[in-house]
Formats: C-alpha cells, sequence, structure tokens
C-alpha cells in the first residue's frame, strides 16, 4: 500500500504510473479496505492529477 500513497502524493507523468494506481485501488476496494478515508483520499489525489495531466 506504501507505494499506491507514493503515488497519489506526486503528479504521475507515465501511463504506467496511472495503471499500477487504478488496479490498486481496485484492489482496495474489492478488498473491503478497513481505512476507507484513506481510500477515498487516494482516489480523490488520482482524479485530480489525471485532470492536470489532461490538461
Amino acid at each position: 500500500m506504501a507505494r499506491l500513497a507514493d503515488l497519489a502524493r506526486m503528479p504521475f507523468r507515465k501511463p504506467e504510473d496511472a495503471r499500477v494506481l487504478e488496479q490498486g485501488l481496485g484492489a482496495l476496494r474489492d478488498s473491503g479496505a478497513q481505512d476507507l478515508a484513506l481510500l477515498r483520499h487516494i482516489e480523490g489525489r488520482f482524479y485530480l492529477e489525471q485532470v492536470a495531466h489532461r490538461g
């Protein structure tokens, strides 16, 4: 999960970073993650980075 948190804190420039984050978020959702607040925070950051990356 540290890898997901790292990606959530930095703007990703590479498509593979986005794929890693998407897969990790999917796995967290499917696992019934205990810390839903952290999951929502990461998802929110991911969304904002996607929007910023698109321009």
